[in-house]
């Protein structure tokens, strides 16, 4: 690597730093309110076209937006915290948390428990394993 190019490198990481350090020092950002009522209206805070519910959307724009958004970070541009205030994406949200499809919960709360149900569903198991092993017989 030439010199000039690890000087370049530096000055990008130094600022993304300080960034970073301005970003922590202010806290919590101020989502500002006509963000918000586009965002409950399911419109793009980017080109402000209505998202359809069939699309996923990324912090309240579409995904077009969110990556042009999240490139200006990545440039150093922007910070997560500046493009909160002023609208560009809304504040970063809990992650949603998977859930076992009901049907899997209830199966395996049924297979957890002992006393009759375990029992004839393991029963069932071994008889269909039996029957799995026995050969097909020809019939003439």
């Amino acid at each position: 690597m030439e010199s000039k190019e690890v000087t370049k490198r530096l000055d990008l990481l130094l600022a993304q730093l300080s960034a970073l350090r301005e970003e922590i020092a202010a806290g919590e950002p101020v989502f500002p309110a006509w963000a918000l009522e586009k965002v409950t209206k399911g419109i793009c805070l980017g080109c402000g076209k209505s998202i359809p519910k069939t699309e996923k959307s990324q912090r309240g724009n579409d995904l077009t937006c969110y990556r042009q958004v999240m490139r200006a970070i990545e440039r150093g541009d922007l910070t997560d915290h500046n493009a909160v205030e002023k609208g560009l994406l809304s504040p970063k949200g809990k992650a949603k948390q998977r859930v076992n499809p009901p049907k899997n919960r209830a199966l395996n709360s049924l297979l957890s428990k002992s006393g009759p149900i375990a029992e004839k569903l393991a029963e069932g198991a071994a008889i269909a394993k039996r029957n799995k092993k026995r050969k097909p017989e020809n019939e003439t």
